[in-house]
């Protein structure tokens, strides 16, 4: 029994530390330099804008069940799209995105470190529970992302056309 009380008290200790940790890291990373259209954010070509994490693990199920720190941390960037929005908005979104798939990323590639808290087949079962944990808040990342881009570019291209009309001194009516 008390072996298993020091296998617990090092694995809450190394979650407790690796979750306030990344969390000071991930609100402090400049949104700037996480660019949806570079490796290893960019969408790619099977994932299918995002449909094939629906087709094959019925995301749109179960993403909802899974915690939202945004909802619980009030200082964080609220992750909802809303019913208002601007091009800006969904921006900050597609940015926001790309932190958190690179913080469970992380997360993920830190999960072998447990073995410094634990020993034995304890720190085994937590190191893979631990990284198999984030993996669908990748997943999450992976499928939304698609959709708020195109969301993004749609309104990069009303902006555009707006902008156009107001050039030519021209009355348009945008159907977007």
């Amino acid at each position: 029994m008390e072996y298993f009380l020091l296998q617990a008290k090092g694995f809450l200790f190394f979650f407790a530390t690796v979750g306030i940790l990344s969390h000071i890291i991930g609100e402090s990373l400049p949104r700037k330099r996480f660019h949806y259209d570079a490796w290893p954010y960019k969408p790619y070509a099977w994932e299918e804008d995002g449909m094939f994490y629906n087709r094959v693990l019925r995301i749109r199920k179960w993403r909802k069940y899974l915690p939202d720190k945004s909802k619980a941390v009030k200082s964080m960037y609220r992750k909802s799209l809303g019913t208002r929005f601007s091009e800006s908005h969904v921006e900050r979104l597609i940015q926001e995105s790309c932190v958190a798939e690179f913080v469970h990323l992380m997360l993920i590639l830190s999960s072998p470190f447990i073995a410094a808290f634990m020993d034995g087949r304890a720190a085994l079962f937590c190191g893979i529970a631990f990284a198999v944990g984030n993996v669908p808040f990748v997943l999450i990342q992976r499928y939304n992302r698609p959709k708020l881009i195109k969301l993004y570019r749609a309104a990069q291209e009303k902006k555009n056309d707006e902008n156009a009309c107001k050039e030519n001194d021209v009355v348009c009516q945008n159907d977007f």
